[in-house]
């Protein structure tokens, strides 16, 4: 959003916005700022999010597994988890060999997996994030 349109969102001068994205930046609320790409026009049509749930001996390593598969091909984000499963990875795939493959070479050949569960995603939306005041 720019700044002209977030000035006028949240009804402030956009100075003000200006100096308060900056703020926020300043401060680590905003992380960062990030493209967000239609991954079937840059040839990766599948996506999907794998919940994987670990072993129990492989838990205090759980760091070190997230980013290690952060690191891997495809993966777009790993997400830690509560409840029965330990994380999740949203993978982007060119077709589902590629997935399948993700799937057996680097979480179930891994002897720290302990089980995966994997839901294709079929569309993937995005909400707006409110206007700051």
């Amino acid at each position: 959003m720019s700044n002209s349109r977030l000035a006028k969102s949240a009804q402030v001068a956009e100075s003000t916005a200006h100096n308060r994205t900056h703020a926020l930046i300043e401060s680590g609320v905003i992380r960062g700022f990030h493209a967000d790409i239609e991954l079937a026009s840059v040839g990766c049509p599948i996506q999907a999010l794998i919940l994987v749930r670990l072993q129990a001996s492989a838990r205090p390593r759980l760091r070190e597994e997230a980013q290690r598969l952060a690191g891997c091909r495809g993966v777009l984000e790993v997400l830690f988890l509560g409840g029965q499963y330990d994380l999740a990875v949203r993978i982007a795939a060119e077709n589902t060999n590629d997935l399948r493959d993700f799937v057996v070479n680097e979480l179930s050949r891994h002897p720290e997996t302990a089980s995966t569960e994997t839901c294709l995603i079929l569309e993937d939306l995005r909400g707006e994030v409110p206007p700051f005041s």
